[in-house]
């Protein structure tokens, strides 16, 4: 179901993007409907082992001793303002500023939670413009992807009890790029533009996903980014789009035509539309070389493709992703470690989530308690 569902809207996109109308937006829409609850339905059976074993389970580590992380890791950190340029780049402007983040497991929770997400359109009229996520901290966090060559523990898990583990699952990388690709359609299409209805229900999936957003086989070294606009007032923070690039092979590769994904001209064109969009990445630092477009370009077409990563990263463990946490459709995800009264064992790691208190096993697989 959902592969199929996956390929009808990808049809339907790249038919789109060629500036064709033969789908409507009406059916655009059902079939984006369609996709979505499959996709969202296939979530339902997710399982730590399935993810594992097919490389898309995503770990990052909070701090757990508020001794450690006061306020549970709800923090001011570093930024730079930025200014968006006439040819679509972005220039920092040389002013320093704050960015408020809540990186613990509070903020963790809000994020799984899609009304702090929501904003004005035709079903809320009343909202104001801009949605809690800046107001919360609900910013894009970083991670790493797990590989499935190796035990746990040697990807960066440490049996640290001054730290928790979250391990949450991402998509497909067919259905990344469709998202993206929707997304992208949804911001460039005049006519899909235009309908408030059609931009509401892809904010309403975004709000629902989680997904890499940027990927990297190498530290990032990023910090984050203020974009306001002058005339909203509108705040945009971004995180992953500056920093350093030691290794730049994780360039997305196109997905063949048979595995219900777009085709290689589907991605290109999406490419060359977001060339001018992601030059917006100079250096916070001075002391920092300044990413170019392509390289920028490659974190973001790294995170559609995001396999090939493990493939091309420096060391093990080494790579880096940009997570959009969201709410997930099983109540086993996230999985965060938790520290029972005894000396820790380095097979396993007792972990829980919303429905349930569980032992992870250093293989991926997981015994229910």
């Amino acid at each position: 179901m959902l592969r199929h569902s996956r390929w009808l809207l990808a049809r339907a996109l790249e038919s789109r993007l060629r500036g064709s109308t033969v789908y409507s937006l009406r059916y655009l829409t059902q079939l984006a409907d369609d996709w979505f609850q499959a996709l969202k339905d296939w979530e339902k059976e997710e399982t730590f082992y399935r993810a594992f074993n097919e490389n898309r389970m995503t770990l990052r580590l909070l701090n757990a001793d508020p001794g450690r992380s006061k306020n549970d890791y709800v923090r001011n950190v570093p930024g730079w303002m930025a200014t968006r340029q006439d040819d679509g780049t972005f220039k920092k402007t040389g002013v320093s500023t704050e960015v408020f983040l809540s990186g613990g497991l509070t903020g963790l929770k809000d994020r799984l939670n899609p009304d702090n997400f929501k904003r004005r359109g035709p079903s809320a009229p009343d909202l104001p413009l801009q949605s809690r996520k800046n107001a919360l901290g609900l910013h894009d966090l970083s991670g790493r992807l797990l590989d499935r060559r190796f035990r746990i523990s040697r990807q960066g898990f440490n049996f640290d009890k001054t730290r928790h583990a979250v391990f949450m699952p991402i998509p497909a990388e067919e259905d990344h790029v469709v998202f993206y690709a929707l997304s992208y359609v949804a911001k460039s299409d005049p006519e899909l533009r235009a309908n408030a209805d059609f931009v509401e229900f892809v904010r309403f999936m975004r709000a629902r996903l989680s997904r890499i957003k940027l990927a990297e086989g190498t530290d990032m070294g990023a910090s984050f980014v203020v974009l306001r606009d002058p005339e909203t007032d509108r705040v945009r923070i971004r995180y992953g789009y500056t920093g350093k690039v030691t290794k730049t092979e994780t360039a997305a590769p196109a997905p063949n035509a048979d595995d219900g994904a777009p085709k290689l001209d589907f991605l290109e064109q999406i490419r060359r539309g977001r060339t001018l969009r992601s030059t917006a990445t100079t250096a916070v630092e001075d002391t920092s070389p300044t990413l170019t477009a392509e390289q920028v370009l490659a974190r973001i077409t790294g995170a559609w493709k995001y396999k090939a990563m493990l493939r091309t990263a420096m060391e093990l463990g080494n790579n880096e992703i940009i997570i959009a946490y969201r709410q997930h459709a099983s109540s086993d995800f996230p999985m965060i470690t938790t520290w029972p009264d005894r000396d820790e064992n380095p097979l396993y790691h007792v972990v829980k989530s919303a429905s349930r208190l569980s032992l992870l096993y250093d293989d991926g697989k997981v015994e229910t308690l």
